[in-house]
C-alpha cells in the first residue's frame, strides 16, 4: 500500500511539473504578467506588462555568478530555425531578454509567428563558462494568457517600428562615404531615436582626408554630433558637407 501511494505521489508530482501551463497575474499598480515554469520547476519565464503598456521578457533561474549569460536561444518544436536574442543579467538569478533591437528583427518575426502556434519551447542559455544549459517550457495555456496582455499585437507594433528603424539606418549609412567600420556607426546610433533623424551631414576632422565627424538633424532637437570620429574606407579629396 505504501509503495502504491509513493508511486501515485511521484506520478502526480511528475505530471504537475511536466504540464505546468502559463498563468496570469496583476497587481495594485495595474502592471500585469504572464509566466510559466520549466518542466523541472527550476526556472520561470515571464512576460511583464507595465501600466504604460511596455512589455519586458524575463527568465529567473539559478546561475553561477562567474558564468555571465550574454545570449538566449529559443527553439520551437518542429521548427528548424533557432531564434537568438541578447540577454542582460539584472541580478544573480534574473535575466532580461532584449528582443526589440533593429538587428534582431528576423528573430523577433520568427518568435512572434510561433509563440502561440507550437507546443513546446526549448531555451538555451549561452554563457561564458560553456555550460549552456537548456530548459523546456510548455506552451500549454499560452494563447489565453498572451491574449490578456495583447502580446502578439505588441510584437506586431514592435516589428513595424524596427522595420522603419532599419530603413532609417540604411538612409544614414547610404548617405555617407564608405566607412572602415560600419558596425561602429550602428553602435553610435543605438542611443538615438532613428525615426527622428531628418538629415545627415559630416565634415572632415582636423583636415584629415581619412576621418570624418557625423552630424544628424533630429526632429525637435536640432543637430546632434556622433561622439568620436569615423575612419573612411579610402581618403577623399573633398568631403561634401551634406547629402
Amino acid at each position: 500500500m505504501v509503495k502504491k501511494q509513493t508511486v501515485f505521489i511521484l506520478t502526480f508530482l511528475f505530471a504537475t511539473s511536466l504540464f505546468s501551463q502559463w498563468q496570469y497575474e496583476s497587481d495594485a499598480n495595474k502592471s500585469e504578467k504572464i509566466f510559466v515554469t520549466d518542466s523541472r520547476n527550476e526556472s520561470t519565464f515571464s512576460i511583464q506588462k507595465s501600466k504604460a503598456g511596455k512589455l519586458r521578457f524575463f527568465i529567473k533561474l539559478d546561475t553561477e555568478k562567474e558564468c555571465k549569460i550574454d545570449q538566449i536561444q529559443f527553439k520551437f518544436d518542429g521548427i528548424q530555425r533557432i531564434v537568438t536574442f541578447q540577454a542582460q543579467q539584472t541580478s544573480n538569478d534574473l535575466l532580461e531578454i532584449t528582443y526589440d533591437q533593429a538587428n534582431d528583427l528576423e528573430n523577433l518575426e520568427t518568435f512572434s509567428l510561433f509563440i502561440k502556434k507550437r507546443n513546446n519551447l526549448n531555451v538555451t542559455f549561452l554563457d561564458n563558462c560553456g555550460f549552456n544549459q537548456t530548459k523546456n517550457y510548455t506552451l500549454k495555456g499560452s494563447s489565453k494568457a498572451m491574449d490578456r496582455i495583447s502580446l502578439i499585437q505588441h510584437l506586431s507594433k514592435t516589428i513595424r517600428v524596427l522595420k522603419a528603424k532599419k530603413e532609417k539606418l540604411a538612409f544614414v549609412a547610404n548617405n555617407l562615404p564608405k566607412l572602415d567600420d560600419k558596425n561602429l556607426l550602428e553602435k553610435k546610433l543605438a542611443d538615438i531615436e532613428l525615426l527622428d533623424v531628418l538629415e545627415v551631414s559630416w565634415r572632415s576632422f582636423q583636415n584629415d582626408k581619412y576621418n570624418i565627424k557625423i552630424r544628424l538633424n533630429i526632429n525637435g532637437y536640432g543637430f546632434k554630433e556622433l561622439f568620436g570620429t569615423f575612419r573612411l574606407n579610402k581618403p577623399v579629396k573633398k568631403i561634401k558637407p551634406k547629402y
